[in-house]
């Protein structure tokens, strides 16, 4: 336990630091190569991105579970870990059921459809809000006790 505390923290915390800074920029930068016609380029990065994004996701989503047992279990953890950890499965769901289908429809269709185009930024904002909300719930009480 000595040593694994501290290892799966920052872990948690690297991964965590990727999955929400990432795609931050993503709209701007689809809308960027739109205008640029460099969409060929910006099909490979958000390919890359939405695999660093979704290993990240997941890395941070295990070690935050095998962090709650490693302290002791769902009791030992604040309220706020338990809604997080909720909060994180919905928003894997709003990636795997709506950001990356949306994505494989836009790239399929040439980056033409502003529909899509909208659907994918809306999508990207459900997941930074909730981002935001979870590591709130996660890190605000912890700082201020």
């Amino acid at each position: 336990m000595d040593l694994l505390y501290p290892l799966l923290k920052l872990i948690h915390v690297f991964s965590m630091a990727i999955w929400i800074g990432a795609p931050l920029l993503l709209g701007r930068d689809i809308r960027s190569a739109i205008a640029a016609g460099e969409t060929n380029s910006l099909t490979n990065r958000i390919d890359a991105l939405n695999r660093l994004t979704l290993w990240s996701g997941l890395i941070t989503f295990v070690t935050g579970f095998v962090l709650i047992f490693v302290l002791g279990g769902f009791k030992a953890v604040h309220p706020g870990i338990h809604i997080g950890l909720l909060l994180t499965i919905v928003l894997l769901g709003i990636s795997h059921g709506m950001t990356y289908p949306t994505w494989r429809k836009l790239k399929a269709d040439a980056f033409r459809s502003e529909a899509l185009l909208g659907k994918l930024s809306v999508a990207n904002g459900i997941e930074h809000a909730l981002k935001l909300v979870i590591l709130v719930l996660m890190v605000v009480r912890q700082l201020w006790g």
